[in-house]
């Protein structure tokens, strides 16, 4: 892969990270619905829940990630066990895909660059494992349920 098209991979990730702890600042989490500002409520963002009835394994995260952008990490962790370690690992990506476009600078636009560093891909597999884990203990256990939550 070019130089280039990695400078592209790591703008979009960069970009996505920035929007995501932008949106978790600007929103607010009331107890019932996340909030814009203005006090405007969001409706529910989860196709799955609407669809089938049940959460999927990201049900909660964005609730997850506003309470902690805020600074409230017991809610954090209550409204989503991972939240906090994806909100991290979003927050992470900021000075990784920095330094990345830093290292990367004055090189030839068609040179050939190094395979992407794994250091982040390993921790981001785990974390899929823990969310799908999560919800699997969640519906073993029966606090998700068809047609709803307990």
């Amino acid at each position: 892969m070019t130089a280039a098209a990695w400078r592209s991979h790591d703008r979009f990730y960069l970009g996505l990270a920035l929007a995501t702890i932008a949106l978790s600042l600007a929103l607010r989490y009331d107890g019932e619905r996340v909030r814009a500002p203005g006090g405007i409520r969001l409706p529910g963002m989860c196709a799955s829940k609407s669809l089938f009835g049940f959460d999927c394994p990201g049900c909660g995260l964005t609730r997850s990630f506003v309470a902690l952008a805020h600074g409230d990490l017991r809610g954090a962790i209550a409204l989503h066990a991972v939240g906090p370690a994806f909100f991290a690992f979003a927050v992470v990506q900021v000075p990784y895909r920095l330094w990345r476009r830093a290292r990367e600078r004055g090189l030839d636009p068609d040179a050939q660059v190094g395979p992407r560093s794994s250091w982040l891909g390993a921790p981001g597999v785990a974390l899929v494992l823990a969310l799908v884990a999560r919800w699997a203990y969640l519906v073993a256990t029966g606090a998700i349920r068809v047609g709803g939550t307990a």
